[in-house]
């Protein structure tokens, strides 16, 4: 389904979008802060997802691929690779990561910073947009 694009579209996209991940980091830290208060230690996401990172080097990598796909240091960045090529490229590397965690441990950083470095070039977000405070003023108008 496509939404066609006029004032209305413009002007709350990005408000909701903002709305929305806010929402959901407050309640991802409320649940987490829920369940550092119970009785049941070992429980809370983060606990859980770190320690899942112990297991598999691949939780990691996918974090740092977040990560280097928001916060990369371009405004206008296209990926080294064209589509589909980039995707393909960033399923084989977490493929070897999955296969290096069955033959081997790797320290929890290791992954993040190489999977930011990878997330940066090959699937950086499009930031060459206008930001919000234009948007909100041109709806004002």
């Amino acid at each position: 389904m496509e939404i066609p694009e006029n004032r209305a579209t413009r002007f709350l996209t990005k408000p909701v979008v903002l709305i929305t991940v806010g929402a959901v980091l407050l309640a991802l830290i409320v649940w987490d802060i829920f369940l550092a208060v119970d009785d049941i230690g070992g429980n809370t996401w983060s606990e859980l997802l770190r320690d899942a990172g112990k297991l598999t080097p691949v939780v990691p990598w996918l974090g740092g691929l977040v990560v280097g796909h928001l916060f990369h240091p371009g405004k206008n960045a296209d990926p080294l690779i064209d589509a589909p090529g980039n995707a393909l490229v960033l399923l084989g590397l977490t493929l070897l990561f999955v296969i290096i965690g069955f033959f081997m441990t790797v320290p929890t950083w290791v992954p993040v910073p190489l999977g930011a470095v990878a997330g940066a070039f090959l699937w950086p977000v499009a930031t060459g947009y206008k930001d919000l405070g234009a948007i909100l003023s041109e709806a004002a108008d």
